[in-house]
């Protein structure tokens, strides 16, 4: 009776360490297959605040928990593991987490800026931007930029080359194959 408890968890315990990279293939699409980039859109407090559209890294993903990274001008491509967590709607590669909204044929990744030095110890004023004070950290100028939304600091990104700020990046991709 015991070796029948003992085979019976151990199956059990098998079918969820399988299953960690797989995914729920239900209505709302599986990510296996390739995906191309079709916009990228830089948002501040809700509101898109830059659309630009580049032919970067094309995404294949894997049964195997793996995912080709290929650059479609250099051909160049990194073979890396991902995790897609259904549960969560998140999607991890090398670290880099993002939330995951898809469908069979779209794919939305979203990340959400962090503090690129660790949450500020010191801050002044360092402009307005669409009627919102930003903050900057003076030890880390110009890498640590944030907002306050009540008494909660939200984290900004600012381009070097452009003048406009963003908390949020979203990503789309349409399904190849």
């Amino acid at each position: 009776m015991k070796k029948i408890f003992y085979a019976a968890m151990l199956l059990l315990g098998l079918s969820i360490l399988c299953s960690c990279n797989k995914e729920n293939n239900g209505s709302s699409g599986s990510i296996i297959g390739e995906w191309q980039p079709t916009k990228s859109e830089a948002i501040f407090q809700g509101s898109v605040v830059n659309s630009s559209y580049e032919d970067w890294v094309r995404y294949d993903f894997h049964n195997d928990g793996n995912v080709m990274m290929t650059d479609p001008h250099s051909g160049e491509g990194y073979y890396l593991p991902y995790l897609y967590d259904t549960k969560l709607g998140q999607l991890t590669i090398l670290g880099q987490q993002w939330e995951i909204n898809l469908s069979s044929s779209t794919m939305v990744l979203t990340d959400k800026v962090d503090w690129f030095m660790g949450p500020p110890d010191e801050e002044y004023k360092a402009t307005m931007y669409k009627g919102t004070e930003i903050y900057c950290d003076r030890e880390h100028y110009p890498d640590n930029f944030w907002y306050y939304r009540g008494d909660e600091k939200i984290p900004v990104q600012r381009p070097q080359v452009e003048d406009y700020f963003y908390d949020e990046v979203k990503e789309y991709f349409s399904r190849v194959k």
